[in-house]
């Protein structure tokens, strides 16, 4: 049974109400969770009375979440840094920036198969995710003069385990639910809302390419980040094909 308060909540407070100035998506959400008395934050729970309360114009993200482990953090792996592991597995994303390397965009790996950059995301027998580097791949002419010898083979780039992400999921989307609330014209008109979700529903979202790693990490030497910007998401038709109910 749906919420009551938070349908009243939502006819009181926020449909047809003109948002103030946003800059981005997350502050659309941060107001949206104002108007139920939720505070901005970082936490791994659902925001509203075991709800999750969600936004987002294209496509909605459900956390950032960075791997476990990565090259990097291997002893024995022939990289000692971060930026040492950009440099290699990343572009270069500026052409204004040089020296600015990322791990997003086209070279970031998807579970549909190696890219060009010879990466490929893949969902272990455990369920972790796991993103695989294989050098034979890598169609980059100049590879030779960027990968370490020792690397140039197949090799774990990075691993999300399934433990880690499954109280993740199960903390912020497997209580009562969530709610996505839905933007048109400036302004919000209606929400929808989904059942519970499950790690293994959330996997085989990952699995068939429906969820993905929306990956901004970079490094710059000129302006440094050490955010792993991590953000999993999915379009807004996927999470349309998987509410209940919607509440105008």
């Amino acid at each position: 049974m749906i919420d009551q308060d938070l349908v009243s909540i939502f006819r009181a407070r926020i449909k047809g109400r003109p948002l103030p100035s946003m800059t981005h998506d997350g502050s659309i959400g941060h107001w949206i969770e104002q108007q139920f008395g939720v505070n901005a934050n970082a936490d791994d729970s659902a925001d509203w009375h075991g709800y999750e309360l969600k936004s987002g114009k294209t496509k909605t993200t459900f956390g950032d979440w960075s791997a476990d482990t990565y090259l990097w953090q291997v002893q024995g792996s022939g990289i000692s840094s971060r930026d040492d592991f950009l440099q290699i597995f990343g572009t270069q994303s500026r052409a204004d920036r040089p020296g600015r390397f990322s791990w997003s965009g086209s070279v970031f790996p998807t579970v549909r198969g190696f890219n060009a950059y010879g990466q490929v995301m893949h969902v272990d027998s455990n369920l972790d995710v796991v993103i695989y580097y294989d050098f034979t791949k890598d169609q980059r002419p100049d590879k030779h003069s960027i990968v370490p010898q020792q690397l140039q083979q197949t090799v774990e780039l990075a691993r999300w385990f399934r433990t880690t992400l499954e109280a993740r999921v199960v903390r912020k989307f497997g209580q009562r639910g969530w709610v996505k609330f839905e933007l048109s014209g400036g302004v919000i008109n209606s929400m929808i809302i989904g059942p519970p979700m499950s790690y293994l529903q959330w996997i085989q979202g990952v699995q068939a390419g429906h969820i993905f790693l929306d990956s901004g990490m970079y490094f710059d030497p000129v302006k440094p980040n050490n955010r792993p910007y991590s953000n999993w998401r999915a379009v807004n038709g996927y999470w349309e094909s998987l509410a209940i109910q919607r509440i105008e």
